[in-house]
């Protein structure tokens, strides 16, 4: 049956009792090279990251070469908003090499103008994604907090349709994130790079300007206090306070203001400096002070005589009534000591 049709199909073409389909359609057709029409268009716009001769290019011919086109890359797609070219006769060159023995044309505009699909950044992601970039990457020891009041976007940029995400080479690549960098880098308006990164690992790049608000954590009152208050463990409690350029001279350990006056008056949540605080002396030289002493658990109050003047943490000596031996006194308060053995 195989070597009837093979003998009898030359024939029936012959006295046109067959239909006429592509060349390569035919059963047990001469092998020999089909012939294609590509026809070049004059545009395209396109969201992928590479271009195909199918994009560009209108195939008409054999349905094999045709479809292997929707395969075939021509380019790398210009970056988002960027466009680039084709020739026609870049294109032949192409086909030559994918297809060495295709008869083939080349056909319709000399030129195809090659677009990237892309849209403008999303303002409120960006912001988002510097925000969780910089929390990440900031230190939480070094007692600052920083914010993005607002970011500007120029109405040129574009970035490629693709899903991606948004990364800050600054944050990404430095090298030691410390004081000093973010004093430089992350408060008042700066101009800031930034990296759309596709799923493929495509980068579109661009700039924006950005205005960042920084806070630093210190030590701050509880409630308002008048003059010549003696501060106590607690008056204090530590937040965060716009930086300003006295932030630096904010005494940012409790320890540092217990016990001692403050000079003036002062209101809930205000900082303190040295110059706003003074030791005052708990203890003057010749007062009775209470005293408080413990021993394997057992605890003894008693009186003594202050030898010296002392503030607040401070280790004078003390006698106790009706005894000759010095005691050493650690100041607690006003008038109040603990004995060290």
């Amino acid at each position: 049956m195989s070597f009837l049709l093979k003998f009898m199909a030359p024939l029936l073409v012959s006295v046109g009792l067959s239909s006429s389909p592509a060349e390569d359609d035919y059963l047990y057709a001469p092998q020999v090279a089909p012939s294609v029409v590509f026809t070049l268009k004059n545009s395209i716009e396109t969201a992928k990251t590479q271009v195909l001769l199918a994009d560009v290019a209108d195939c008409k011919g054999s349905r094999r070469i045709c479809d292997e086109s929707q395969a075939v890359i021509v380019q790398a797609s210009p970056l988002a908003g960027k466009k680039a070219s084709l020739s026609a006769l870049q294109l032949d060159e192409l086909i030559r090499r994918e297809w060495p023995t295709l008869d083939f044309q080349v056909s319709g505009a000399k030129t195809v103008k090659i677009e990237r699909a892309s849209r403008f950044p999303d303002a409120a992601e960006v912001k988002s994604s510097l925000l969780m970039a910089v929390r990440q990457t900031l230190p939480e020891d070094l007692g600052l907090k920083v914010d993005i009041e607002r970011i500007n976007i120029a109405p040129s940029v574009k970035q490629g349709l693709d899903t991606g995400h948004y990364e800050f080479p600054l944050l990404r690549d430095a090298l030691e994130v410390d004081y000093n960098f973010a004093m430089q880098n992350l408060r008042g308006q700066k101009s800031l790079q930034v990296q759309y990164i596709t799923e493929t690992n495509e980068v579109d790049q661009f700039n924006i300007n950005v205005t960042f608000t920084m806070s630093k954590l210190i030590v701050v009152t509880t409630d308002q206090f008048s003059a010549n208050h003696v501060i106590e463990a607690g008056d204090l409690e530590r937040a965060y306070l716009p930086f300003t350029q006295n932030s630096t001279s904010y005494i940012e350990d409790e320890e540092d203001l217990i016990g001692k006056n403050i000079k003036v008056a002062v209101r809930r949540g205000q900082g303190l400096t040295a110059n706003m605080v003074v030791s005052p002396h708990l203890v003057k030289r010749g007062q009775l002070i209470s005293l408080t002493s413990e021993k394997e658990g057992v605890v003894v109050q008693s009186k003594a005589k202050a030898l010296d003047n002392g503030i607040f943490g401070q280790i004078i000596e003390a006698r106790k009534q009706g005894s000759k031996a010095n005691i050493r006194v650690k100041v607690t308060g006003t008038q109040t000591g603990e004995v060290l053995f």
